[in-house]
Order: C-alpha cells, then sequence, then structure tokens
C-alpha cells in the first residue's frame, strides 16, 4: 500500500467517525452522551492497559479489552461506605473458583446490585446498608441455583 492511499484511507476514516459522530449527538441527550463517553473512555481504557475495568454507578459499567457490560440492577441507597468491598469479595470469590475475570466481575457486578435490591425491597433504600445486602447473598444465591435447575 503506497503512502497516498494509507493517508487517503486515514482521511475517510475521520470523515465516517466525524459524520457518525454527528449523527449521534443529534439524537442523544446530553445525559446519554455522557454515559456513551463513559462508556468509551472505560473501554479505551480497558484495552490499552488490557485490564478488566469497572466503573460502579448507576448502571456499572464493565469493560475489558473485548466486551463491554451494562448492569441494570441497584440502587442508590448502595452508595455507601463499604458497599465496594462487598463487590470486591464477591469478585474475589468468583476468581478463586476460576472464573474468568471479566466474568467474575460481570456476575459480581449483577448479583451485587441484585442484593442491593432486595435490601431495598425488605428495609427501604436509605437503610440499605452493605451488612444488609450481605444478608440477602443466600437468597439470591438459592434463586440462581433455582434458575440453573430448570
Amino acid at each position: 500500500m503506497d503512502e497516498d492511499k494509507i493517508k487517503q484511507e486515514a482521511a475517510d476514516e475521520q470523515l465516517v467517525n466525524g459524520a457518525f459522530q454527528k449523527l449521534l449527538d443529534s439524537y442523544l441527550s446530553s445525559r446519554h452522551r455522557k454515559k456513551v463517553d463513559i462508556i468509551t473512555k472505560a473501554f479505551n481504557f480497558a484495552k490499552q492497559h488490557n485490564i478488566t475495568v469497572v466503573l460502579k454507578g448507576h448502571n456499572t459499567v464493565i469493560a475489558n479489552s473485548k466486551n463491554i457490560s451494562i448492569n441494570h440492577t441497584g440502587n442508590a441507597g448502595m452508595a455507601t461506605a463499604g458497599s465496594g468491598d462487598m463487590l470486591s469479595g464477591i469478585m474475589a470469590a468468583f476468581l478463586a473458583q476460576n472464573m474468568g475475570v471479566f466474568q467474575s466481575a460481570e456476575s459480581a457486578v449483577h448479583i451485587h446490585g441484585i442484593c442491593g435490591d432486595k435490601s431495598r425491597d425488605k428495609y427501604s433504600e436509605t437503610s440499605t446498608t452493605p451488612t444488609s445486602m450481605i444478608e440477602m447473598l443466600p437468597f439470591v444465591f438459592k434463586e440462581i441455583e433455582q434458575l440453573w435447575k430448570d
């Protein structure tokens, strides 16, 4: 491939990316644009450093160099000291069972969120604590095991 062809392909790619960005911007609200930006940054960082990234928050983002997952479980009551420690513990338990890193992170985030939702339902969003979420773990695992049996 000659140098001019490489330059032209690079220019074409920038044009396509620029046009796509304009189209995307015209359809997305600023809130959605911010979420797309966060997802893109998480994916690019994970890819650049060859790691798995977990960005906790509303709709937690899990990304590695090949995958992106967005979790839809959990609630604002989980934004409390110790909640991340619980999440790390669940992740470590899955890793100790030889589950892959991305799958461990994705599964742990999902289970963590379900525990938070169950705690909210039992106590209230304001009363959700890491202890109340940990209390929900046996029930969440029982539900998962039941799904596997069905």
